[in-house]
């Protein structure tokens, strides 16, 4: 083997045993962030799975059913501070919830209900997707709490 393939194999090990010694633990009970770069068949850059942990208000993992794009809010900690939430599919439009009980648009922001189920008629293109939440707080405060590859 040459000295300069094994030198690099002895870095890539040292490093990853570096990073996982320094990942923070979960705190019990709160969602654990995630980061995986994933590439999407037919498309050129990564898309990266994120789940924050930042302010604890939460949504399911996006999924599509045809055209559509769908996901669920799921309530949280930081719910009594929630204002509303702002969807983007692909850097496009940026869709709010309206409607507590499920309905999307571009009008004003309304907080959205526990388990209501939240839809995004024809903005899908299957697995090629990529789809940002970001929470809005009465402190003003934007958080983005979820990107996801559908």
């Amino acid at each position: 083997m040459k000295p300069w393939i094994f030198f690099g194999i002895s870095l890539l090990l040292v490093m990853l045993a570096c990073g996982c010694a320094q990942a923070p633990q979960p705190e019990e009970g709160v969602p654990t962030t995630t980061a995986r770069p994933t590439v999407l068949p037919g498309t050129g850059p990564a898309c990266e799975e994120y789940t924050s942990a930042a302010r604890a208000v939460y949504v399911s993992r996006p999924w599509q059913e045809e055209n559509d794009i769908l996901f669920t809010y799921e309530d949280g900690f930081d719910d009594l501070s929630l204002e509303y939430l702002t969807v983007k599919v692909n850097w496009g439009t940026t869709w709010r919830t309206t409607e507590p009980w499920g309905v999307l648009g571009t009008g004003k922001g309304v907080k959205p209900s526990k388990g209501a189920e939240f839809r995004i008629r024809g903005e899908g293109t299957a697995g090629k997707d990529r789809v940002s939440v970001t929470a809005h707080f009465t402190d003003g405060v934007s958080d983005v709490i979820r990107i996801a590859c559908v």
